[in-house]
């Protein structure tokens, strides 16, 4: 019997894996000369440097929370943004490989710096096994996969760089899942609820390991390819005080409209909010980044001592 000791959420745009030095060539990558919106205060560098220093205060308060849990394996959840599939995309996906490989900087940033270094952690292949097993028993039919198609680069900006803020030295395996947060149609908020019961309760009853760790990666409102961007402060706050007050209904009915564009990464907050369920949440900080813009949450749920 394996228990879930711990899940953490966070946030992994571009800007945090660049000095805020460098966020001006970013910035140019990814809006392409794309407006804000007019409305959004303007950060000054002071400024910028403290948002980038919260942020990174933030992972490193999950990095310790993850040590002090003992968890032998983290369960990472993420979107593919055909970075590590071309073609495939399906709504739910199990890595079950050997070993999860890839760029330790997002590609954006990577066009900036030419920094093409490359980190890996070992899989846990049969705890996969398990879980897909767990899964297909339970009539929740999933895909999986050995290896990235994209065998040059990896698995991408949602797994493979925040790794190197919350296990820096790689010392547990981990296991990719993939929720479809991007191409329509997309599993709905309640779906995705679902799904993290059923991870959990097959979590459970597995034999392989016995401390789990889960980890929901993205998010939260941000649209980086539209004209006029903009931020939804409110939604951020109000989905993560849902969160912290352990409201697990409410966050399973958030409406499809508003998780669209890069706001629709908070599907992987949703599985995760379905592996804790009403448990309640510790927002670590939440940083409106206007300079991008996008709204970033970090958060943990503490499911046992640690």
């Amino acid at each position: 019997m394996a228990e879930i000791v711990l899940t953490v959420g966070y946030s992994h745009t571009p800007y945090l894996f660049a000095e805020p030095s460098l966020w001006p060539r970013v910035r140019e990558q990814i809006r392409k000369g794309r407006a804000v919106r007019d409305d959004l205060p303007r950060e000054n560098d002071e400024e910028l440097r403290s948002k980038h220093q919260r942020a990174r205060s933030a992972f490193d308060q999950l990095r310790k929370s993850i040590e002090r849990s003992r968890a032998e394996v983290i369960i990472l959840l993420g979107d593919d943004q055909k970075e590590i599939f071309s073609s495939m995309v399906a709504p739910f996906t199990i890595f079950s490989g050997q070993r999860m490989e890839g760029k330790k900087l997002p590609g954006r940033v990577r066009e900036v710096t030419g920094d093409e270094a490359w980190l890996g952690a070992a899989s846990h292949q049969t705890l996969a096994r398990e879980i897909l097993q767990g899964l297909h028993e339970r009539h929740f039919d999933v895909a999986f996969f050995d290896e990235p198609e994209n065998r040059e680069d990896g698995f991408g900006h949602a797994f493979a760089p925040p790794l190197a803020y919350l296990t820096p030295v790689f010392d547990r395996p981990v296991i990719p899942i993939l929720i479809n947060c991007y191409y329509p149609p997309q599993p709905t908020a309640r779906r995705c609820y679902e799904f993290g019961q059923l991870l959990a309760r097959v979590i459970e009853g597995v034999s392989s390991v016995r401390r789990v760790a889960f980890a929901a990666s993205g998010g939260l409102w941000h649209t980086p390819g539209q004209q006029d961007a903009t931020i939804d402060e409110g939604f951020d706050r109000n989905f993560l005080s849902l969160l912290a007050e352990g409201k697990p209904d409410e966050v399973a009915y958030l409406p499809e409209t508003a998780l669209v564009s890069g706001t629709g990464e908070i599907r992987n907050w949703i599985v995760a909010a379905g592996v804790t369920g009403a448990r309640r949440w510790d927002v670590v900080d939440y940083i409106p980044l206007y300079y991008s813009p996008i709204g970033l949450g970090f958060a943990r749920c503490c499911m046992t001592e640690i």
